[in-house]
């Protein structure tokens, strides 16, 4: 860990079974579905993850159906505990483990999306859809998120909604590569991206 803190942990590890032919169930503790970059940046084109991807939903101990319906695929995940407790808690008080996610997913004319929802109970919802266009050597994605706090929670908040965007641009010259990614955030004073009010 670049803390140095000696300690090892398991990230992600989970059991996928398949019942029959385009179903399967994963359990254990696995990645949300929601946005496009992983919670690993190596997993990623950039070095570090965005400002938008940041407050995607972080490894979560759950289980996933996912069933393929020729070129769509629709998925339903439950978690009942985050790996990182401290994710989305606001001011001195802890966020609520308990969280659902829908996805679904296909591809349209050359270009392939996945529409997302994750919940976390009784706090905040996040709706978002991710459109990518793999052209050979060029890869180009959009992730667009719109952030909604709970009924609950408009009191603790100055604004009840935020929304973010990323553009994905990576070119590809055999191992070099130049990924930009251009991002846009209105968020007004929900907090949802950055502490700061104004941002």
């Amino acid at each position: 860990a670049p803390e140095n803190t000696g300690d090892l942990d398991v990230e992600y590890a989970y059991l996928t079974l398949r019942p029959r032919s385009g179903t399967s169930v994963e359990a254990g503790l696995l990645q949300p579905d929601s946005g496009y970059e992983s919670t690993y940046t190596y997993q990623n084109p950039n070095i570090i993850l965005g400002a938008v991807a940041s407050q995607q939903p972080y490894n979560a101990y759950g289980a996933r159906i996912r069933q393929k319906l020729g070129p769509f695929s629709l998925s339903v995940a439950y978690f009942g505990e985050r790996l990182d407790d401290t994710e989305y808690a606001v001011g001195t008080g802890s966020a609520p483990d308990r969280a659902w996610e829908l996805t679904a997913g296909g591809s349209f004319a050359a270009c392939d999306y996945t529409l997302y929802h994750y919940h976390l109970a009784g706090e905040r919802s996040l709706s978002g859809i991710v459109l990518k266009h793999d052209a050979g050597n060029l890869l180009v994605a959009l992730d667009l998120d719109y952030w909604r706090w709970a009924h609950g929670m408009a009191s603790r908040v100055g604004r009840r909604d935020a929304v973010g965007g990323a553009l994905y641009v990576v070119p590809h010259f055999g191992r070099f590569s130049l990924p930009p990614r251009p991002e846009f955030i209105d968020q007004g004073e929900s907090g949802i991206y950055l502490d700061a009010p104004s941002a």
